[in-house]
C-alpha cells in the first residue's frame, strides 16, 4: 500500500498483552500481533484493523503451514500423511463449528471465553487449505512478499523456494 516497511516503519517491539495500553497511550500508531488480543481492539471503538493475512489478496491463501521433518516425509511418508490429513480435518471442522472448538479449547486458554474463541474462529479461515501445487502457488506468492521486504534473501526465486520446502504427502 505504498509503505516500505523496512525504511518508512521504527519498529518497536513490546509484549502483546500491552500493545492496547501503549497504542491508547499513543506510543505507537499501529500494532501488529495475533488473536485474540488484536481481535479485541477491533471490537473497541476507535480501533480499526487496517491489514491481515485475511484481507485482499491473502484473503484466499492458507494462512496457518505446519511443518515437518524432511526425514518423516521421506521415511514415514504414511505418518506425514495421516498427520497433514488430521490437521486439514480439524480445520474443517473447527470452520463448521466454532462454538465446539471454542468450549474445548477455553480449558487450554488463558483470560478468554467460549464466546470469545468462537469469534474469533468466524473471522479466520480454516475453511480454505490447499495441497498439491495450489499450495505451492500460494507459498510463492508469500515468499515473494518476503523477498520484498528482504526477509528472504534478493537472490531467492520464490517459486523455486515454495517448491523446494513442500511435499506433497497427500499424494
Amino acid at each position: 500500500h505504498g509503505i516500505d516497511p523496512n525504511a518508512d516503519v521504527n519498529w518497536r517491539v513490546f509484549p502483546q498483552d500491552l500493545l492496547p495500553m501503549v497504542l491508547q497511550k499513543g506510543e505507537i500508531q499501529a500494532a501488529s500481533g495475533s488473536d485474540p488480543i488484536m481481535w479485541r481492539l477491533t471490537q473497541q471503538p476507535g480501533y480499526r484493523e487496517i491489514g491481515t493475512n485475511l484481507m485482499d489478496e491473502y484473503a484466499n491463501l492458507s494462512c496457518c503451514v505446519v511443518g515437518t521433518r524432511g526425514s518423516l516425509i521421506r521415511e514415514q511418508p504414511e505418518v506425514a500423511a495421516a498427520i497433514t490429513h488430521a490437521i486439514l480435518q480439524a480445520h474443517a471442522y473447527a470452520a463448521q463449528h466454532p462454538e465446539a472448538i471454542g468450549s474445548e479449547f477455553n480449558g487450554q486458554a488463558l483470560n478468554t471465553t467460549p464466546q470469545e474463541i468462537a469469534s474469533v474462529l468466524k473471522t479466520h479461515t480454516h475453511g480454505h487449505y490447499s495441497v498439491g501445487n495450489a499450495f505451492v502457488n500460494e507459498i510463492d506468492v508469500y515468499a515473494r512478499d518476503l523477498k520484498a521486504i528482504n526477509v528472504l534473501r534478493p537472490e531467492t526465486d520464490p517459486m523455486l523456494f515454495a517448491k523446494g520446502i513442500t511435499s506433497n504427502v497427500l499424494v
